[in-house]
């Protein structure tokens, strides 16, 4: 008896030692798997110290951080796998939640404030402003996270009824801190669109001075 209830302390202790170190985290993994531990820790505490209150706690908190850690743990292994041209579906769009629109629907104006991005799964959508046209796969806004002001750049409206999955910036945020491959991969997919950007206005005027001197 005297030898459980040691037990029992020297277990209750562990879990409030493990619970604390997990508030010190920054790498949300380890903050999830030492904070699963120490619930288990904390959950034979209650067991041994017929603590219903920590019984009843812990029993919830465990398959909460569980599931956690599994999702991280799924994000993370469809990261690594994500090549610069892989389709961000591939483990981005687990995270984000489905909307639907119809056909001429506008999404957002330029120079509103931006609170999220979007991610085409059905559909077609329109750069009002420059008249270009994107498809299923395409990820949209992203571009307005990283502007100081954060306001939209473009206005962007509904061609046909579209289904599309939008993730908010501060979600964003909290995977681009937790997880640098979000952050490369956005940042590869902005240098690309700045440089389009810059080719594609040299590319009709080039268009333009051929139709001239013809």
């Amino acid at each position: 008896m005297i030898i459980e209830s040691h037990m029992g302390i020297i277990l209750g202790m562990a879990g409030a030692g493990l619970t604390i170190a997990s508030f010190l985290m920054t790498d949300m993994l380890k903050l999830r798997s030492i904070a699963l531990i120490g619930n288990v820790a904390f959950l034979i505490y209650g067991i041994i110290e017929a603590q219903l209150p920590s019984i009843i706690l812990n029993c919830v908190l465990i398959p909460v951080n569980a599931k956690r850690v599994f999702d991280i743990k799924k994000l993370l292994r469809h990261m690594k796998q994500a090549r610069p041209d892989s389709p961000v579906a591939d483990w981005l769009l687990p995270n984000m939640k489905p909307q639907e629109y119809k056909a001429g629907h506008v999404l957002f104006n330029k120079d509103e404030s931006a609170d999220q991005m979007l991610y085409i799964k059905k559909g077609e959508i329109r750069f009002i402003e420059i008249d270009k046209i994107i498809g299923p796969g395409e990820l949209i806004g992203e571009m307005a996270l990283f502007l100081p002001d954060s306001k939209r750049t473009l206005s962007i409206e509904c061609v046909t009824d579209c289904e599309l999955y939008s993730l908010k910036y501060d979600e964003v945020h909290k995977l681009a801190y937790t997880h640098p491959e979000l952050s490369y991969y956005l940042a590869q997919l902005m240098i690309g669109r700045i440089l389009e950007s810059r080719v594609l206005p040299n590319a009709a005027q080039t268009k333009q001075i051929s139709m001239d001197a013809t």
